[in-house]
Order: C-alpha cells, then structure tokens, then sequence
C-alpha cells in the first residue's frame, strides 16, 4: 500500500542500556513500530525495545504484549468555510471510507468544528455516523458552530468516558485557532492523562521542523524523519508536538496554499483515503508496553534494541512521550 505522508516525525533515539530502573509504578502505553514502506511489527518482546527517562536513566520494560482488541476513535472534522469546498468533502470521504473497512467492534464518534455543526456519539451507532458522513462529504453551507478546533476535541473527548487502551483522536483541520473553552496545554494534558492518541491531517500551513517541507509529494510517499526546529509565526506551532507527543502522527496537505488550487482529484482522494486506512490500523493494531517509572510524572524515550535493529532496520517507534502514574 502507497504511503502519503508529509511526516512520519519521530525523533531517532540511541539505544541505551536495557538493565532496571528503580522501583516505581507501572504504566501501560500503546506503542508501534512501523516500516518505512507501511508495516506493523507485531509480536515484539522485552528485550527489542529499551526505554530510558529524560535524563537517560534505564527504565524497566516489564511486559510487551500484542493488543487488537475493540478500539473507540473519535473523528473531529474542521468545516470551517476558509477551507476549499474540497478539502471539507475531502474530511468527510476519508471517514466514509475508513467505516467501510473498519472491523465490526470498533466504535466511532464525530463531531465538527467552525462551520457546519455535526455531532455523532459513540452510543448514536454507526448508521447514523455514515448518514452524518454523507451530508458533510456534500459540503452543506449552513450556519457554523461555535466550537473551536480545541474546543471539539475536548468535547468530543468527553463522550469517551473511563479511559481505555488504544482510545485514539484523528483531528482534520486547517489550524488548531478559534477556541474559547479550552488551550493546546489543556488538550494535552488529556491525551497524556487518559493514554489517548492523535492523529492529524493538517490542511493549512504547519511547522513540521525546520528539515522538513509541508507538502507531501516532496517526499514522494516515503517517511522523512526530523527533528523539530525553529517554528516560524507563519505556521500552526501546536499540532505538531501535540499529535507526536501523544504517541500519534500526522499529514500534511495544504489546501490553503496561495500559488495553486487546491483540488480533489481522483489520486489525491484515493492517497488521502490510503493515508486513513493506514492511520486506522496504527490505532488498532499496536504492543500494549509495560514500563516501569520511578516517578509520578516524567517524559521518557524509547527506541528498539541494537538486536532489533538488525532485524527491523528501518523503522520508527511511535509512543506516548509522558509517563503518568495513576
């Protein structure tokens, strides 16, 4: 399957030493290793990946354990009328083709944000989910929400309930502006308390780092890794951290770029829609990592082991970034 990302973003961590950390509590995180050209590794242990704190203390790896089980996936969808009409139809044809694929058990909610309101609970069923799906991949011009980017997701956050392992976000959004509610620094705080993920495509301008472009075709369908940079005031500076934090990724395709029409055509729609599908099984298909923190609250780092390497030599590891004790 062709990939179509602008960023797969992973910073490449050293491998450090794999012995005990000091005793601590024990936190679970959704973790993945993906190819350059798509896979999931499955079937990881221990001793393939090495996890290690900020300040590269050794941090135990007690347990690596394959995890497909029912998954709960929120899609927030910006209609925002500064968008192309294509690109909001574009939001809504990537959902309607992940229902098509997606596994019976999963369960999905939606809601919008900044132009035409919609809203669609996990308890509402996925019928009424696709009839929502239809309407917006028709671009209807009704009067817009009040609700910010931010101000949806958290919204849309709340309709989860008790958190559960691999609870994940995919956020479609021109920037992350107009919120009234909430902030990046709350929304953050969510995703790292309740182990949720994000994943993005981002339909404006957006910092990726300073290595990095934000079109896509530049990379022509391959991964580019990087390192975050200087973030120019011209770009989004909060999506970026936000989704790779959380143990996410993100694309990007800007539609609001002023040299050229943005357009939905034929292969652009059927990328996007290979993108979803991709993202869909990086959220349903990862280890269930059990790690040990000797703190409350730290950020740590976690890379595959010098053996694992050999085997899998290029690959990312995609983590939550914050360990948080319960």
């Amino acid at each position: 399957m062709r990939w179509y990302f602008c960023l797969f973003s992973i910073f490449l961590i050293p491998a450090v030493t794999a012995n005990a950390g000091n005793s601590g509590c024990s936190v679970d995180l959704p973790v993945n290793v993906v190819t350059m050209t798509g896979g999931v590794i499955r079937n990881l242990k221990p001793a393939d990946l090495v996890a290690a704190s900020a300040k590269n203390q050794p941090l135990k790896i007690e347990s690596v354990s394959y995890d497909n089980a029912p998954r709960r996936i929120l899609f927030v969808l910006d209609t925002v009328h500064d968008l192309p009409s294509d690109a909001r139809k574009a939001e809504a044809k990537i959902v309607d083709r992940i229902l098509a694929s997606a596994r019976p058990s999963d369960s999905f909610a939606l809601i919008t944000a900044r132009g035409t309101a919609r809203a669609i609970r996990f308890d509402q069923g996925r019928d009424a989910l696709k009839q929502v799906v239809a309407e917006l991949a028709n671009d209807p011009k009704e009067k817009s929400t009040e609700l910010g980017v931010l101000d949806a997701m958290l919204e849309g956050i709340s309709w989860f309930g008790e958190p559960k392992s691999g609870d994940s976000v995919f956020l479609m959004a021109m920037d992350l502006e107009g919120n009234s509610k909430t902030n990046v620094k709350k929304i953050a705080h969510e995703l790292d308390a309740r182990h949720m993920r994000l994943f993005g495509l981002v339909l404006g301008p957006i910092n990726l780092g300073s290595t990095v472009s934000t079109q896509s075709d530049n990379y022509k369908g391959q991964f580019s890794y990087a390192t975050a940079g200087t973030m120019p005031d011209t770009r989004d500076q909060d999506f970026y951290p936000l989704a790779m934090n959380s143990g996410g990724y993100l694309v990007g395709d800007n539609s609001m770029a002023e040299h050229k029409e943005w357009k939905l055509t034929d292969e652009r729609l059927q990328r996007l829609q290979s993108m979803g599908l991709q993202f869909y099984q990086v959220m349903t298909d990862f280890q269930h990592l059990r790690v040990e923190s000797p703190s409350s609250s730290q950020s740590f780092k976690l890379a595959l082991s010098e053996s694992a390497l050999e085997r899998f030599p290029k690959t990312a590891v995609l983590y939550p970034r914050q360990l948080e004790c319960k």
